[in-house]
Parts: structure tokens; C-alpha cells; sequence
């Protein structure tokens, strides 16, 4: 993938040593870590590896710090091991770098590892990030050809990226293979299939999946089936849903809260919407930037404007879940004429912080493209809002976290307004 491996890590040594952000810009000195050499490229001493797993914190360094490291550590003349550069592929899957899983690659067949299906799942997944199937379709070739026994991961991100393009041809085919493996469909594997029909408007054939599950569903299928009744907008299903989702006590998050309160807001449900924008806030899984807008237009504009729910909604607003931009007009609007005078600045200095706050995570979206990060401007920025929530000590999910938000159309176009 890469010509020249060794002076294009020394041409990007220099660059990368001025990209170092995330929080954790750190002087690392490498040379009271390494042994000094004795040939030209060895292994990692045990110490050396733990050293270095002690600094790289694989769930929370940041892209360009785990890369700056690694070719770092190559270019001391120290082969990364294999569990360093697994580290480094889970970093990447979850920023959808595909260029990062790229060089990876290369190093690895430099330092003489064979990669696994786990790698392989991995780059293919971004593949699904990016709708490029014909890349994820070469990768299962390579693993075919190089005798390498898929696993179910494997196979899920096969799914995963057939899905994501709307082939359910392709979809049946790799069931098909997963099962001739003597492998059985898991929770993933049946949301993935969910989502498969979601995303071509199958939304009756999905709930068929859902409802048919030979396992019990995880949370991302109930996510996916959440966002069907919305996109539906069957409230009285994703209520019974809702019920069966308590029952197994499963993992709430904020994909499942935005569905169901937007449903209710679509059937005139306020009550029952401010009940989950409560749950959510106890929890601490803020709902998705639009859901905020969707909400604040719905209070306001049903016969009797619900001008306390909608403070009490601005209130809880975490400073990066940042209302897009294009509802603004219409909500200041509709509170031009509202009694509560404090409720109008409160609107006008949450545009003002949404403001700042999105011009901070589009310079991080534009430094991710840089890099080569995949996926919808949109769907970037969410990933930088979901790190920035966490104060930055946790990476993005894995892209199948947000089965059931993916590949929307992002219908606001989020329109940089000067309305003041």
C-alpha cells in the first residue's frame, strides 16, 4: 500500500510532531525506553512493550499521538509488536481511518506479522463507513487467498458493509458462508440485517427480523428497531418495544432516547418526551444535536407553547451537543413574543455557545479528514462531540454502535447563519 515505507515514516516524522492534539500533547523520549540497538531492526523487550502499553493507553490515546509512537518506535529500529499494533487498528477503526489501517498493514508485513481476521474486520468496517464495497469485497478475497479462516466478526463486517451499500444480495451470500462455517448468527449479526432493510425502507420486513430473533436481542438491535417506528412514526410499537427493552434491562443510550422522544413529539406525546429527556439527563446520554432542535420547534409550536419544558430542556444541554444552526431562526421566532424574558436570553446565549463550540468540532472534523477519516460531515462530528462529552478520556464507538443513525440525510445542512 505503501512504497518506500521507511522515508515516507522519517518525511512524516517531522509533520506529525506539530499535529499533536486531543489534549495530549506529550514529550515522549523514546530513547530512555528502547535499548540501545544491536542490530538493525529487533523485537521489543518485555519492558520495553510494557513501557510502551502503559503510555499508548489503547482506549484512550489520541490518533496522532498512537501513530506518532509507533513510527517512533520504528524508526529507533524496534519492530512494534503485534499487540501494539492491534491497539493501534482499534484506535483507528473507531476514527474510521482508513489510511492509518492502511500503513498499519504495511508495517505489520514489514516486521514480518501475518494479520488476522480481526484486522481484516476492521478495515472492512471502515470500508462500510465509506459505502465502498468493492475495497471490502478485495479484502475477503485477500483473506481467502492468504488460507485465513473468517471468524464471525469477519463475516458481521462483511454484512456490515454489503448493509451499509443496500446489497441484500450480498447480505444473503455472506449468511449463507457464515453458516457453512459451522458459524450462528449473534445479536449483531440480526441488527445488521435490520439495518440492511432500514436503510432500502424495508421497514416491515426489518421488524420481521427483530421479531423473529433466535437470540435476545443486544441494545443495537432495539436501536435499530427504535429508529424504524420513528422513521414509521408507529408510536404505539416503539412504546411495546420500549416495555421489552426494560425487561431485558439492556444498555440505553442516546440513539435509543432520540427515536423514542421524537416519536412521541410526532403523535403529540409531550409528557411522555419530556419523560425520556429526563431519563437521559439521569443517565447522562444526552440525545442527538437534532433531537434537541426537533424538540425546542415541537414545544413551541404546539396550541399551548410548553415555555417551561423548553428552559428546562436548554438547562440540561451539555455545551457539545450543539443545536444545528438552521433551527434557530425558527425557535427564536417562536419565543419573540414569550413572557419570559429570561427564556429569550437563555436562547440567544445557547446560540451563541452552540456557535463557538461547532466551529471547535469542525476544526477537529477538518484535522480527521486530513487523516483520511471516513463517513458524512455529520456523522464526524458526532464522533468528535461524543469524545468531547467525555472530556476526551475515551476513543469514538465502534461504527456499529450507531446502527439505526447511519448514513442519514443530513436535512438541515447546518448553514452557518448570522442572525444577530
Amino acid at each position: 500500500m505503501y512504497n518506500g515505507l521507511t522515508t515516507w515514516l522519517r518525511r512524516q516524522q517531522w509533520l506529525l510532531l506539530h499535529r499533536i492534539t486531543w489534549s495530549q500533547r506529550r514529550n515522549i523520549n523514546l530513547s530512555a525506553i528502547l535499548q540501545p540497538l544491536t542490530v538493525s531492526h529487533s523485537s521489543l523487550t518485555l519492558k520495553e512493550e510494557r513501557t510502551l502499553q502503559q503510555i499508548i493507553e489503547p482506549k484512550r490515546v489520541s490518533p496522532h499521538l498512537l501513530r506518532k509512537i509507533i513510527m517512533d518506535v520504528y524508526l529507533h529500529g524496534k519492530n512494534p509488536s503485534e499487540r501494539i499494533l492491534f491497539a493501534a487498528v482499534g484506535v483507528a477503526t473507531r476514527w474510521r481511518l482508513m489510511q492509518e489501517l492502511s500503513l498499519y498493514y504495511e508495517l505489520s508485513r514489514n516486521v514480518g506479522l501475518r494479520p488476522g481476521p480481526p484486522f481484516y474486520a476492521s478495515c472492512i468496517t471502515v470500508c462500510a463507513c465509506r459505502r465502498d464495497i468493492n475495497t471490502a469485497l478485495r479484502l475477503f478475497r485477500e483473506v481467502k487467498q492468504e488460507s485465513i479462516e473468517p471468524d464471525l466478526k469477519l463475516y458481521n463486517a462483511l454484512i456490515f458493509a454489503s448493509a451499509a451499500v443496500g446489497d441484500a444480495e450480498k447480505v444473503k451470500e455472506f449468511v449463507a458462508q457464515l453458516q457453512s462455517d459451522g458459524l450462528q448468527l449473534d445479536e449483531t449479526t440480526y441488527a445488521l440485517l435490520m439495518e440492511c432493510c432500514r436503510l432500502r425502507g424495508e421497514y416491515e420486513e426489518a421488524l420481521k427480523i427483530f421479531e423473529s430473533m433466535v437470540v435476545s436481542p443486544n441494545y443495537k438491535a432495539f436501536n435499530v428497531a427504535f429508529s424504524i417506528c420513528n422513521e414509521m412514526n408507529n408510536y404505539e410499537l416503539a412504546m411495546k418495544y420500549f416495555e421489552s427493552f426494560e425487561r431485558h434491562n439492556l444498555y440505553s443510550s442516546e440513539l435509543s432516547h432520540s427515536s423514542l422522544i421524537e416519536v412521541c413529539l410526532k403523535n403529540e406525546r409531550f409528557d411522555e418526551a419530556m419523560g425520556f429527556f429526563d431519563l437521559s439527563y439521569r443517565k447522562r446520554h444526552y440525545v442527538m444535536e437534532s433531537t434537541y432542535g426537533i424538540a425546542l420547534l415541537s414545544l413551541l409550536r404546539c396550541p399551548n407553547p410548553r415555555y417551561s419544558d423548553v428552559a428546562r430542556i436548554l438547562k440540561r444541554k451539555p455545551a457539545y451537543r450543539c443545536i444545528p444552526l438552521v433551527y434557530y431562526k425558527d425557535i427564536i421566532d417562536l419565543t419573540s413574543h414569550c413572557p419570559d424574558i429570561k427564556l429569550r436570553s437563555k436562547i440567544i446565549e445557547c446560540y451563541k455557545q452552540d456557535v463557538a463550540h461547532l466551529q471547535e468540532i469542525d476544526r477537529y472534523v477538518k484535522e480527521l479528514t486530513e487523516m483520511g477519516s471516513v463517513g458524512p460531515p455529520s456523522e464526524l462530528r458526532n464522533l468528535v462531540a461524543f469524545c468531547f462529552l467525555k472530556n476526551m478520556s475515551v476513543p469514538p464507538p465502534n461504527p456499529t454502535y450507531f446502527l439505526g443513525h447511519l448514513f442519514r440525510e443530513d436535512s438541515f445542512n447546518r448553514r452557518e447563519q448570522n442572525l444577530f
